[in-house]
């Protein structure tokens, strides 16, 4: 479950556009800092390409993954989680 949900959301970030991660998500943006602490816990890096505000697909994403408790939770406990702002 956990790798069919990293690349579900992968998919949806390789494919052009990006939103602003859900708000209140721990999200970091020093990416030597992520692979230091994925290293550390023995965790995979969920990157988030953002730099658009107006893109649907990205919008959809944020709103129903990134922003939702559920989300929030696995990622805590199952992801490093890097936001790259173009």
């Amino acid at each position: 479950m956990r790798k069919y949900l990293l690349w579900s959301v992968l998919s949806f970030l390789i494919s052009g556009c990006g939103v602003e991660a859900g708000d209140s998500a721990n999200w970091g943006e020093d990416f030597e800092a992520a692979k230091a602490m994925a290293a550390e816990k023995k965790l995979p890096i969920l990157a988030d390409f953002t730099g658009s505000d107006w893109c649907g697909w990205y919008i959809k994403l944020d709103r129903e993954v990134f922003s939702q408790e559920a989300f929030k939770t696995f990622a805590d406990k199952s992801l490093i989680l890097f936001k790259a702002d173009f």
